[in-house]
Order: structure tokens, then C-alpha cells, then sequence
């Protein structure tokens, strides 16, 4: 694997851990925040879920145009791209 599949790699990650830690956010304080938060909410969460599809189609893109072999488990799901 070369330095910058590594790059893309972890910045996927990151991506994904952000969208989760967002979505899990939101749905903890459904009940408790104000409703007309719920749209700030629901667009911080569509944000990290567009960031971290961002990072996986350049994971993607690169794996296809480098010849990167991807990590187990990797992005690689063209079913959704």
C-alpha cells in the first residue's frame, strides 16, 4: 500500500467515525432539544454522512486509477457509488 492510499485510508476513517459520532449525537438528544433545532441537527449529520461518501469515492477512485490494494474491509462497496 502506498503513502497516499494510507492518507486516503485514515481520512475515511476519520470521516465515518465523524458521521457516526454526529448521527448517535442527534438521535441522543432528540428528546430533549428544542424541535426547531432538529433541522440544524439533521443537516450537521447529512454533512458527515456527504463527507464521509466524499472520502470513500476518492479511496475508490485511487485504488482503481493506483492499483492500491485495499484494506480489509475497506470502502469498496461500488454497490452504493
Amino acid at each position: 500500500m502506498c503513502e497516499e492510499h494510507s492518507k486516503l485510508f485514515h481520512a475515511y476513517q476519520e470521516a465515518v467515525a465523524l458521521f457516526s459520532t454526529t448521527l448517535n449525537a442527534r438521535q441522543a438528544t432528540l428528546v430533549t432539544a428544542p424541535r426547531d433545532e432538529y433541522p440544524r441537527m439533521t443537516e450537521y449529520v447529512e454533512q458527515a454522512r456527504l463527507a464521509s461518501e466524499d472520502a470513500r469515492a476518492e479511496l475508490n477512485r485511487h485504488i482503481t486509477a493506483h492499483g492500491c490494494r485495499p484494506h480489509f474491509g475497506a470502502a469498496t462497496n461500488s454497490a452504493s457509488s
